[in-house]
């Protein structure tokens, strides 16, 4: 260009210099032609622009750049060209300049055309007027598109490889895998110029592709990402290893649109280039994938840059991931060291390995022989190990705070003979070359002096072989195994004897042979001198001792018992499902009886398990030790356990004996009852009723009463005394039982009364009078809602009467008290039928004797006065008128007399007046006559006689009144009776007391001299009532009748409005 330039001025001034017109123009045009020969034949383009920044001349060049012919810029502007803004802005200044200045100017410019951009270097050049005034410039301007393209693809190149160094640079400055690919990315980015960038490794494990790290916008919302093998471009790429390049990611299927929707924004080209392993067999470790949302961004020539960088950066990487593993495994190394639970020290056996050398040298080869001879040589040895470090568990272990107390000399360890004996097996170890070492369960001692157990192991480190200067151990405390193995054995020991327990209690019989065979069992287990199983009966608050074991001797046999109120607060505390324990029985302050009795025998401590059953508590599981101890936690679960099952089998035993106990119980009851229905024999059956009764509740002294009258009662069957006072007993006869009240409740209360002690009686009183006998249970005989008797049972022991034989005991009593009426009423029936019969000769006996009283009545007295009368009579037939007539006044007189006679006859045999005026009136005159004839007076108190009665009713009560006077009269000796009589509306009560001379009532009935009582007896029972008499000789007699006044409905015979008229 610039030759074009000093050519193209060289004409100018040859312009400028004109010799002639003819000349000038000539030369001119010569020129002129040359001009246009040179600028339409040269490379650049030559213009020529007036003041006014018009095309005066273009040479033919621009079409090849503009597409348009040289005519179409003549006379315009750059701005008539609709060239672009800036370019004709950037042109038109820098013309006006020139043609300001005179002075000629480069400038530099970029032309776009559809095809391709170009770039020019524009020389202007004023054309100035011979005056020296410019009217016109000239632009040269130079293609130089391929000069900047070269110097921009040189650019380029220097960057690239700057970025290459650069990168390699970071690269190599760093280790860590995320730098690194954070420096990659930021770098591509950079280089490129696009929106962003990520890089996506393999996971080795799946085969996924891992987004790692992105500096694309809103790149967290991708960070983690995982990408099946194959899906999108980046799997595309792991799968197939090669480059690609995505122009426009909407023509791609292949692109996954997911990621888009997450970061927000569309991404529209990509290239992908993956990252290959440099190892000897090479793979894809991953993909750097450049990312730009403008359609078609990237070149073929980038692909080349960024797998160039993607070289050196899979080299970064897999040295990131090397040094990253060494990393991991140092520092798993420290941290298994560290934190390792198991004690580890880090030692120096150098010196003992080169000292167990010198003694070989030195001529010991028997290295066991020489320690156990030498053992201050041990010592010395230990002196020689150096402690180099340790970890936590280590100082955990010895319960030390920092190293420093721990490292250094080994000696600053305890060890006693037992470390000293397994330190001396270390180096025999070390003397034979061994490289490892271990022991199981040793005994380890601590700083603070404690011991544990302990497994200790060592091994050389790699490459200290020889010398034994580094040296690993392990130390690993195995206190806890080792007592849990010795656990395990005492709970395999303790679950062997469970099973023999089990086997015992279900081969057992008995509740005894039960707790026998776990007693016998549970000392296997826990040490102790003394088992105890105890039942509780808290019916009679005590507890007795079922079995008892005792490696001494003991006076508290079993079946003994003891009373539950001695010690309460044992009680409250098994109530409360505890363990009690006593450590030391000497140290109690007040102890109670039962503690007591233990201190006797020489038992110090003391342990009791409650047994309990559904919440129930049953007895107690006692163990007791000949010296103070503690009570070991293992010891007391152990107790528990076999309390539990001790309690469950005694239950069961319990129920099993019930079962058969009640089996046995219906037997009995059965067979009682089948006994008592055999006989009908009062006796017989009250002793069979004794019989069955000792096999339901065994007693030890038993009798059985009957009542005989409401207040007269008699001992009728005996058991438990001497023969003789027996007999006494029996043969004492009846007794009021008035004079007990506790036998008067217990009949009209119907209810049974057991009685504790009967020498701490509370008002009781029996006439039985047994000294040695305490419990007694008093149990009333009832038939028909009435009371007909009772039993009453004796032991020995006070509060010995269980629930279950109170009620067996009442059973019996219902049952047997139906069969003893029964009986009773036979023989009141068989006693009627002989009454019957003895009354019918005796009615007729009466009858004859009454026939022959009315028979001498008449002879003596009625035929003596008819006799009379009749000499009377017969005499006055011959005696003169006034003798007639005395004689018959003196007949008159014998009529009179005849009539009281007959009247006073038929009043001895019914007065007519009860017939026609009821039971009072004829009562009242009966006394009164009574008393004129007997002289003794009679105390009448009554009560409701004033209506009429059954004439059956009034007949009885008249003539049991009427032998009752009788008797008084002739046999008490008395100047006065009360008579007493109330009538309510169902009832009749007669009573007749004296206060006389009295009389053995069963003496006279056995005697049958009187007729009398028989009778009356007779009369009351006719109309089914009820009549009794009490006399004892000196002290008088009492009847009682009770008659009833109902007559089945019948309608009553008199109209009581006019009783007693």
């Amino acid at each position: 260009m610039a030759g074009a330039e000093s050519y193209l001025m060289s004409i100018f001034n040859h312009r400028e210099k004109p010799d002639g017109p003819v000349i000038f123009n000539s030369q001119m045009k010569g020129q002129e032609d040359k001009f246009r020969s040179l600028i339409e034949n040269l490379p650049d383009i030559v213009a020529r622009f007036d003041r006014y920044f018009r095309h005066l001349y273009i040479s033919p060049r621009i079409e090849a750049v503009t597409g348009k012919p040289p005519e179409a810029f003549l006379g315009k502007t750059n701005r008539e060209l609709e060239m672009p803004q800036d370019l004709v802005e950037y042109w038109e200044s820098t013309i006006s300049r020139v043609f300001e200045t005179g002075e000629a100017t480069t400038i530099e410019f970029a032309f776009p055309s559809p095809e391709v951009l170009y770039y020019f270097e524009s020389r202007i050049i004023p054309e100035p007027a011979p005056d020296g005034t410019v009217i016109t410039a000239l632009a040269i301007t130079r293609d130089i598109t391929h000069i900047r393209q070269t110097e921009a693809a040189l650019q380029q190149q220097n960057r690239e490889l700057a970025l290459l160094n650069k990168a390699t640079r970071a690269f190599i400055s760093t280790l860590d895998l995320d730098q690194v690919l954070t420096k990659v990315l930021e770098e591509v980015r950079d280089l490129l110029g696009v929106a962003g960038g990520s890089a996506w490794l393999v996971d080795p494990a799946t085969g996924e592709v891992v987004c790692w790290k992105a500096t694309i916008p809103e790149h967290k919302q991708i960070h983690g990402w995982r990408l099946a093998a194959g899906q999108g471009i980046a799997g595309w790429v792991v799968q197939h290893s090669r480059s690609v390049i995505v122009p426009d990611t909407r023509a791609d299927p292949r692109h996954f649109k997911e990621i888009d929707h997450q970061l927000g924004l569309e991404i529209r080209s990509i290239l992908c280039v993956p990252l290959l392993s440099q190892q000897e067999v090479v793979e894809v470790i991953g993909v750097l994938e450049l990312v730009d949302t403008v359609v078609d961004c990237f070149r073929v020539s980038d692909i080349e840059l960024v797998e160039l960088m993607a070289t050196t950066a899979a080299i970064a990487i897999e040295n990131a991931g090397l040094f990253q593993a060494l990393l991991n495994s140092e520092k798993r190394y420290r941290n298994l060291f560290e934190h390792t639970p198991i004690s580890l020290w880090e030692e120096d056996f150098s010196a003992v390995k080169d000292y167990i050398e010198q003694l070989r040298a030195a001529g010991v080869h028997d290295f066991e022989t020489y320690f156990q001879q030498h053992p201050e040589e041990i010592r010395h040895c230990v002196n020689l190990v150096q402690v180099l470090d340790v970890n936590g568990a280590a100082l955990r272990l010895h319960q030390v705070e920092s190293k420093d107390q721990l490292l250094g000399n080994l000696s600053q360890v305890v060890f006693t003979p037992d470390d000293l004996a397994v330190f001396a097996e270390e180096l025999i170890a070390i003397a034979e070359d061994q490289l490892w070492f271990a022991r199981e369960a040793i005994p380890y001692h601590l700083t603070s002096g404690s011991k544990i157990y302990v497994d200790l192991s060592w091994s050389v480190a790699p490459g200290y072989e020889q010398t034994y200067q580094k040296v690993i151990v392990c130390v690993g405390d195995r206190t806890e195994r080792t007592q849990a193995e010795a656990t395990f054995r005492r709970y395999a020991e303790r679950l062997r004897v469970m099973h023999e327990i089990d086997r015992a209690i279900l081969t057992a019989q008995s509740i005894e042979a039960t707790v026998q065979a776990v007693v016998s069992h549970i000392r296997r287990l826990i040490s102790c001198r003394r088992a105890c199983v105890l039942i509780f009966d808290f019916e009679r608050n005590e507890a007795v001792r079922l079995v008892i074991e005792d490696k001494g001797e003991t006076a508290l046999g079993a079946g003994t018992s003891f009373s539950l109120v001695s010690d309460k607060a044992w009680i409250a505390e098994l109530y409360a499902g505890q363990v009690y324990i006593v450590k030391d029985l000497l140290a109690l302050s007040q102890p109670s009886p039962p503690i007591e009795a233990l201190r006797a025998e020489g038992i110090r401590s003391f342990m009791s398990i409650p047994l309990i059953v559904r919440d129930q508590l049953i007895g107690a599981l006692n163990l007791g030790m000949d010296h103070p101890a503690t009570v070991a936690p293992e010891d007391v679960d152990i107790a528990c356990e076999v309390a539990d099952i001790l309690a469950v089998a005694i239950q069961q035993a319990r129920l099993f004996e019930a079962e058969q106990q009640a089996r046995r119980i219906a037997e009995t009851l059965r067979a009682a009852n089948l006994a008592l229905t055999q006989s009908l024999d009062l006796n017989t059956i009250l002793e069979t009723l004794l019989d069955y009764l000792v096999q339901l509740v065994p007693y030890d002294a038993a009798c059985v009463m009957l009542l005989e009258t409401e207040t007269q009662i008699r001992i009728r069957a005996i058991r438990g005394y001497e023969p003789q006072a027996e007999d006494e007993l029996i043969g004492q006869g009846a007794f009021d039982v008035r004079a007990y009240p506790n036998f008067e409740s217990l009949l009209l209360r119907q209810k049974r009364t057991q009685i504790s002690d009967i020498h701490n009686p509370q008002g009781w009183n029996e006439p039985l009078g047994r000294e040695n006998m305490h419990n007694c249970l008093a149990v009333p005989l009832v038939a028909g809602g009435k009371a007909i008797g009772l039993y009453l049972v004796f032991k020995n022991r006070p509060n010995s009467f269980s629930k279950t034989e109170v009620g067996l005991a009442e059973a019996l009593a219902a049952q047997s008290a139906v069969i003893i009426q029964n009986v009773r009423l036979f023989e009141q029936v068989r006693a009627g039928r002989k009454q019957l019969q003895s009354l019918s000769h005796r009615l007729v006996e009466v009858q004859e004797a009454e026939r022959r009283h009315i028979a001498r009545e008449f002879h003596d007295e009625i035929g003596g006065l008819l006799t009379g009368l009749k000499l009377i009579l017969e005499m006055g037939i011959y005696l003169p008128p006034e003798a007639a007539r005395d004689q018959l006044h003196q007949a008159q007189d014998l009529v009179n007399e005849l009539m009281m006679r007959v009247e006073e006859l038929s009043l001895n045999l019914r007065p007519a007046m009860l017939d026609d005026l009821g039971l009072l009136p004829a009562l009242l005159w009966h006394f009164e006559r009574y008393t004129t004839l007997t002289q003794v007076q009679v105390v009448f108190d009554h009560a409701g006689l004033e209506r009429r009665f059954w004439p059956e009713v009034e007949t009885a009560a008249y003539r049991i009144v009427q032998e009752a006077l009788t008797n008084v009269a002739r046999y008490a000796a008395v100047d006065r009776v009360f008579v007493q009589l109330r009538a309510d509306h169902e009832i009749l009560n007669l009573q007749i007391i004296d206060q006389g001379a009295g009389f053995d009532l069963e003496t006279v009935l056995k005697a049958g001299t009187s007729s009398g009582l028989a009778g009356m007896y007779e009369r009351a029972a006719s109309i089914e009532g009820h009549l009794t008499i009490e006399s004892t000789p000196g002290s008088g007699a009492r009847l009682v009748a009770e008659l009833p006044l109902q007559n089945n409905g019948k309608d009553h015979p008199y109209d009581n409005d006019r009783a007693g008229r």
